[in-house]
Formats: structure tokens, C-alpha cells, sequence
């Protein structure tokens, strides 16, 4: 008696994904067969580094291909992959800005701080150690420094800051931004 099985359907998986350095990548879940699931780092599948339905990829700065195939009854099917790419994502601490209402530079900008590092808490000293702005965690976006403190604009001056990025990984970045006119 001859048994002839059907190649396993290809995985499906997600579209290609990017992270920053310093994020806990999600699981790749692959589907689309009962069978079991081989992932590989390589296109030739000689180099096996798992086999379970889903892989959490090894934060490696640049793109990553993973490749996956199911097997059922023996049988190994074709080949799915998918790109994973970590960048080393720095946010943009400007040293100066002009809160003067001219629609050019009003408020002190940090890019995508809450996306890069969404438990952040930004703090501003002036020269005694008054704190004159806090931002609400994960949300500096929503309420970015203006130069003000209590709704009055605030002297030119050089202030303090702190970055807690409450990652446990980064380091509090520190430094000084200055108000000018």
C-alpha cells in the first residue's frame, strides 16, 4: 500500500516588522497547518533555532529573515519568512528653543520620546532647583515643555533636565536646554 500525503499548507505569518533597540519584540505566530512548525535562520533551512508555532526574535541591530515551514506526516512543506529589523533609535534632545509664540520652535521638542520610550517622565530645573515642568509619564507628546512654569513664560535662561526613560535598560539622560528669544 502506497500513502501519498499533501505538502502542508505554507505558515501564514504577519507582515515584516520594525523595533527600536531597546524594545521587547512580540512572539511571530505562525498558522495555516495542524502540523508541527520548524523556524530556521537561514534560507537554505540548515539552521534550525526552533520548533514550536511561535518565535520571539533576538534583538540583532539591523534586518533578521526568519524561515519557517510545517510538517505533517513526515512531511516538511514550503517555506514562509518574514524580515524583523531592530534600529537603534535615539531620540533628538535639542539644547535650545524659543517659546515665543512666532509658531517656530515653541516648544521643546523630543521627537518620538513616548513611542521610543513610552514609560518616560521629562523633569525641568530652573537654577535653584525649582522643578518648572513635569510631564505626565509616557506622555510628553500630548504636553511638551513651552517655557513656561504656572502659565507664565519663564526668563532666558539655561534649565536642567532629566530624562527618566524607566525602560531598565537606559540610563536617565541629563543636560541642560536653554530658553532664548
Amino acid at each position: 500500500t502506497i500513502v501519498i500525503n499533501p505538502i502542508p499548507n505554507v505558515p501564514t505569518l504577519g507582515d515584516d516588522i520594525s523595533y527600536c533597540s531597546n524594545a521587547l519584540p512580540e512572539e511571530i505566530q505562525a498558522s495555516g497547518s495542524p502540523g508541527n512548525y520548524s523556524w530556521y535562520s537561514d534560507a537554505s533551512l540548515s539552521e534550525l533555532i526552533g520548533s514550536s508555532q511561535g518565535y520571539t526574535p533576538e534583538v540583532i541591530i539591523g534586518s533578521t529573515t526568519y524561515y519557517v515551514t510545517a510538517t505533517e506526516n513526515d512531511c516538511e512543506g514550503l517555506t514562509a519568512e518574514i524580515s524583523i529589523t531592530f534600529e537603534d533609535c535615539q531620540i533628538i534632545i535639542p539644547t535650545a528653543f524659543t517659546p515665543d509664540d512666532d509658531q517656530v520652535n515653541d516648544f521643546w521638542e523630543l521627537g518620538n520620546i513616548d513611542d521610543i520610550y513610552p514609560n518616560n517622565v521629562v523633569s525641568v530645573y530652573n537654577r535653584w532647583g525649582n522643578k518648572v515642568y513635569e510631564s505626565d509619564q509616557g506622555a510628553y507628546n500630548q504636553r511638551p515643555w513651552n517655557g513656561t512654569f504656572n502659565e507664565e513664560a519663564l526668563p532666558v535662561a539655561s534649565y536642567y533636565f532629566i530624562i527618566e526613560f524607566n525602560d531598565n535598560s537606559s540610563q536617565n539622560k541629563t543636560g541642560i536646554v536653554s530658553i532664548v528669544k
